[in-house]
């Protein structure tokens, strides 16, 4: 870890050199940090040795590392506790209320706001923008897949690294029929080698059923908005044809080789990676862009005005401030091109931020040197 430690040390200044301050944050337990690299250093991603070096205190470091990391460690225990986490079926069932929390009504608003975003504010400014090809990552049981961006794009690679609810998304998209198929094909690809081995070749879990673009009435109207879908413009394939499943996290994704993206779609999941992670998961995903229109779509939760960050401890997620986030997109060589907050959500919630960013065009500004 110490190459990573050293390149997280360094990315790290940089973040807080965009923020013209050092950031501050907290997590659930009630822990207060006074910087990333504390923070960081914290959660076992960057050795104590290298946080002092990145300027965290030495008395805090001791107090909340107790010691060193460990070193040998090939995965961080951030992502095994989170997948950990995800793959409990008491703390997320496979359905919608599970995979939101609890806030499963919210879903029919969140999907109308993305399709009004994609529509108002992203086909403006990218009007030669293709309906070819999407990705959706972290994406559960499939349901940005099914009431978004299925009806909209030709092909959907659902990208989700828990196998349970991979499992659990042909059934969800498309009936028991889809269910079924898609898991003795998901049987086949686990008994013909481990995880580490189906990571690395990214499998594909195919999967059949029935057509059910919208879902519900109450999880999605189909009425919101007017962006013309590849139904509309003469595309006859089925749905259940024109999936991709690949159990995988973003950090272990390496898109392949002549695969081509109009839109990567980010929510809710950004911040299981760690900043490192991040930006070179936006380097590979860059490559994968259609040239001049392609584009990185998040919507997340993100902090006030408050802090700078919140960890939650049960998870191993990182809620970002909106300056925190940018810088990372910034460094990684992309653009912002539009944000807007998500409306109509209950008031308890994290503000909701949806934001568009393309690919810089300035060869000096492409994020290069950030590692695989």
């Amino acid at each position: 870890m110490c190459e990573t430690g050293n390149q997280l040390a360094e990315l790290v200044s940089k973040v807080e050199k965009h923020l013209g301050r050092i950031a501050k944050g907290n997590d659930t337990d009630g822990r207060e940090y006074t910087s990333l690299s504390e923070m960081w250093a914290t959660v076992g991603i960057l050795e104590p040795s290298v946080a002092l070096k990145a300027g965290a205190t030495r008395k805090r470091v001791a107090e909340l590392v107790n010691g060193a990391a460990d070193e040998t460690a090939s995965v961080p225990a951030w992502y095994t506790q989170a997948y950990s986490y995800w793959e409990a079926e008491g703390n997320c069932p496979p359905t919608i209320d599970g995979v939101l929390g609890g806030f499963g009504h919210v879903s029919g608003t969140d999907i109308a706001g993305s399709r009004r975003f994609l529509e108002g504010r992203v086909k403006p400014l990218l009007p030669a923008m293709r309906l070819e090809k999407a990705a959706d990552c972290g994406a559960g049981i499939g349901r940005v897949t099914k009431l978004l961006l299925l009806p909209i794009f030709a092909s959907v690679d659902l990208l989700e690294p828990s196998p349970r609810l991979l499992a659990a998304a042909p059934s969800f998209m498309f009936g028991q029929e889809g269910h079924r198929a898609a898991r003795m094909e998901a049987e086949v690809l686990l008994s013909e080698g481990g995880e580490e081995e189906k990571l690395r070749e990214q499998a594909v879990v195919g999967m059949r059923g029935r057509e059910e673009p919208y879902g519900k009435a109450e999880d999605a109207d189909p009425r919101a908005g007017s962006l013309p879908t590849r139904q509309q413009q003469g595309m006859k394939a089925p749905p259940e044809a024109r999936v991709r499943y690949l159990c995988l996290g973003m950090q272990d994704f390496q898109p392949a080789s002549g695969v081509v993206y109009d839109v990567v779609w980010i929510q809710w999941c950004i911040g299981h990676l760690h900043d490192l992670d991040l930006v070179r998961f936006l380097v590979r995903i860059k490559a994968a862009l259609r040239p001049e229109t392609g584009a990185v779509i998040v919507k997340d939760n993100c902090c006030d005005a408050s802090a700078d960050f919140v960890v939650d401890t049960g998870d191993s997620s990182l809620t970002r401030s909106p300056a925190y986030l940018k810088a990372l997109f910034e460094i990684a060589g992309y653009d912002l091109r539009v944000e807007e907050r998500q409306q109509g959500f209950p008031a308890e919630l994290f503000p909701v931020i949806m934001f568009c960013f393309t690919a810089k065009k300035e060869a000096s500004q492409s994020g290069e040197g950030w590692g695989p």
